[in-house]
């Protein structure tokens, strides 16, 4: 009886041996794949914001470009600083009922279903230099004000929610407003943007000229929002 009660003993003590091992090896094996996990994320992220590539600096004017994966056009980013309160800088926006007009390009905008209060389908056309051919877009837009940062976001993206027919070459775009308050006579303008425009046109062409033109209309946004003050 007393070697069985000790082998009883034994068996616990072993069961509760492994239990405790068990639970120690999963606690550094979950720890360990925490870690892995955050060393890829921090990775990821850092070959992100490595991966841009500073076109043009000019009057507190950036411009970044980087390859997209899946598409033969650039990836554009554009950083401003303007001298001008967040509310100025938001105002020469609209919704899209109308061309922006620091987009040179522009031919024509215009509301064709309001969804809600901030979210919208427009259509766009724009003029192309010679000898290519004006294009246009359908663009969802959702305008978004943070509550907690008051960082603005404006997001335009492909719909396909509306048909609309036209002559032109379709294009799509994915295209992101970034504005956020550096101080109350400051603010920061970011823009993200990936445009493929279709039809036979050489992705070279426009990846040489893109960041030329973007620069100008960003010099246009600023006499802008400065004319306003």
């Amino acid at each position: 009886m007393l070697k069985l009660k000790l082998t009883k003993d034994v068996i616990k003590m072993k069961s509760r041996y492994i239990k405790v091992l068990g639970e120690r090896i999963c606690k550094g094996w979950c720890k360990l794949t925490w870690l892995v996990i955050c060393s890829l994320s921090c990775v990821t992220y850092a070959n992100t914001a490595t991966n841009w590539h500073l076109e043009k600096q000019k009057d507190h004017i950036y411009i970044y470009s980087q390859d997209k994966a899946g598409s033969d056009f650039l990836q554009i980013k554009v950083e401003v600083t303007l001298a001008a309160n967040l509310a100025d800088v938001v105002s020469v926006f609209g919704d899209g009922s109308e061309c922006l007009k620091w987009q040179s390009r522009c031919l024509s905008s215009k509301v064709v279903k309001k969804v809600n209060e901030n979210e919208n389908l427009v259509y766009t056309s724009i003029d192309m230099p010679w000898p290519l051919t004006s294009r246009d877009f359908i663009f969802h837009s959702l305008f978004n004000v943070d509550a907690k940062t008051n960082v603005t976001t404006l997001a335009l993206s492909p719909s396909t929610e509306v048909v609309i027919k036209s002559d032109l070459v379709r294009a799509k775009s994915n295209v992101l407003y970034t504005i956020e308050a550096i101080d109350k006579l400051s603010t920061k303008f970011t823009m993200l943007i990936h445009t493929d425009l279709g039809g036979d046109i050489p992705p070279s062409f426009v990846n040489s000229s893109i960041v030329g033109e973007l620069y100008d209309d960003m010099v246009l946004l600023v006499s802008l929002v400065e004319a306003s003050n």
